[in-house]
């Protein structure tokens, strides 16, 4: 469904993504870690065509279903945010315009892709609120998004975006801002979406738990280079690069004493080859 290869990204003269290839395919979860400032958030604006201003693509192929997003104009664009792919972001408030109610920009959302009335938007909008577990659906329409908690703001944002039924799924870091009780309903969340709706989705975090709870693939991104991609097993009980080994390292463990983790020395950045340790499984050797 999403080919990238070999895409680099800088803003202004300063490199942010290296020569990156991934692929995500029908119904795939494929989670991208990294620390801050790996590139994550980059490459996934670079992907939907929403760059921080300076932020260009210098070279690489973007492909959905085949078809080059590259130097599209941003009319067109617009066309394919929303009905084909959508983003979720880091601070759900940021997807949402203040002065307006969800129920209207659940419509305004609509009626961008397809001629629809405000009355059937809004029984949309019920239906999906309604499939996101929440109790009241219609009040959350009647709602502002500041008269909403954090966790109903994100479920309510996971809603605009699937609202014209996109087939690709784009999250940035959609549980960072949440506590740990609705950072688990959120994946849920998406999970059922997964299943339900056959949603890919290309998901950006921090969160070695997150993903190896939801992902199919993980991607490791250090220094603005992928540095180890593979199956989640593969990468979660036989990763090969130390940058992964300490990412893993440092996840807290219940039910002992920290011991500490060896912290990674750095590395990545430069010239080198991807070895393949299996048909699924890559990591990036520097010469």
């Amino acid at each position: 469904m999403l080919e990238v290869k070999e895409v680099n990204i800088a803003y202004g003269s300063v490199p942010a993504v290296r020569e990156l290839s991934l692929a995500v395919g029908k119904s795939q979860i494929v989670g991208i870690v990294g620390e801050s400032g790996s590139g994550k958030s980059t490459l996934v604006r670079g992907v939907i065509g929403l760059l921080e201003k300076g932020g260009h693509i210098t070279s690489g192929e973007i492909l959905l279903d085949g078809e080059p997003l590259i130097g599209k104009s941003e009319k067109e664009m617009a066309r394919i945010r929303g009905s084909r792919m959508a983003m979720i972001f880091q601070q759900p408030e940021s997807s949402f315009d203040p002065i307006e109610t969800v129920g209207r920009q659940f419509y305004e959302t609509l009626r961008v892709h397809r001629k629809i009335t405000k009355k059937e938007a809004w029984e949309q909008g019920l239906e999906l609120l309604g499939r996101l577990h929440f109790d009241d659906p219609a009040r959350v329409m009647e709602s502002y998004p500041f008269e909403l908690s954090g966790g109903m703001c994100q479920r309510a944002a996971i809603a605009l975006g699937m609202a014209c039924n996109p087939r690709l799924l784009l999250a940035d870091e959609p549980t960072s801002a949440l506590d740990v009780t609705v950072q688990a309903h959120t994946v849920q969340t998406l999970l059922e979406l997964r299943d339900a709706a056959g949603t890919s989705i290309l998901l950006v975090t921090h969160n070695m738990g997150v993903v190896a709870h939801m992902a199919d693939f993980i991607g490791v991104m250090y220094g603005g280079r992928m540095v180890e991609w593979g199956a989640r097993d593969e990468i979660l009980s036989h990763s090969a690069h130390a940058y992964t080994k300490a990412l893993l390292q440092a996840i807290p463990k219940m039910g002992g004493s920290f011991t500490g983790h060896t912290p990674y020395a750095g590395g990545g950045m430069g010239d080198g080859e991807r070895e393949w340790l299996s048909d699924t499984h890559w990591v990036w050797v520097e010469r």
